[in-house]
């Protein structure tokens, strides 16, 4: 939510602000770049740590990765990503500092050029990141590669309704979940002998 906010409001958002003029639009712009670029880096440190650990928790394997519809959708979710930071390496080590330089020498010709640049690459940031998105929203109704490997192997412990009762340290427990399918379902929890 802030790389993709903060991209669509730097496409949308600022160039109203820059408008007014073009020696302190420069300025602004360069400084709104370079405010974003600290924050876009966070979030994205964020985002490939999060997604490494979900992906080892739902694939957990090169084979639940590859041979999965699961697995595929999140190579494709890797792969939209990778595209998306080859345009931001570009706006962070080649358009951030040559807006920086044109806004100290006030260079306006310059600055528009980079501005239009940037505009082009972020444009496209937006765009595959709505297709990431997407792809994250497929994912919600895919079941897990781990249960899909563990469903060809035969080694699917629960299809169907779970209805299972166990101990808790001398309390005993019944859990009841139904359908047990991917979706919505009902969870129960019982407490038998006890007020």
């Amino acid at each position: 939510a802030a790389w993709l906010g903060g991209l669509a409001s730097l496409v949308y958002v600022l160039p109203v602000a820059v408008q007014g003029g073009q020696a302190s639009g420069d300025r602004v712009l360069a400084k709104a770049v370079g405010r974003f670029s600290q924050m876009a880096l966070l979030a994205v440190g964020v985002i490939v740590a999060t997604g490494t650990f979900q992906t080892w928790l739902e694939v957990g394997s090169w084979e639940g990765l590859f041979q999965t519809a699961y697995g595929l959708s999140v190579t494709a979710k890797i792969g939209l990503l990778a595209l998306m930071l080859v345009l931001a390496a570009f706006n962070l080590l080649l358009v951030r500092p040559g807006l920086a330089r044109a806004a100290g020498n006030g260079s306006a010709a310059v600055g528009s050029a980079l501005a239009r640049r940037l505009s082009f690459a972020v444009r496209r940031e937006v765009a595959l990141g709505l297709v990431v998105l997407l792809v994250a929203a497929v994912l919600t109704r895919i079941s897990p590669a781990r249960e899909e490997l563990a469903r060809r192997s035969g080694n699917d412990v629960q299809s169907g309704p779970v209805d299972k009762r166990v101990d808790a340290t001398g309390l005993p427990v019944r859990i009841q979940v139904s359908p047990a399918v991917l979706g919505v379902n009902r969870l129960a929890v019982q407490l038998t002998g006890t007020d």
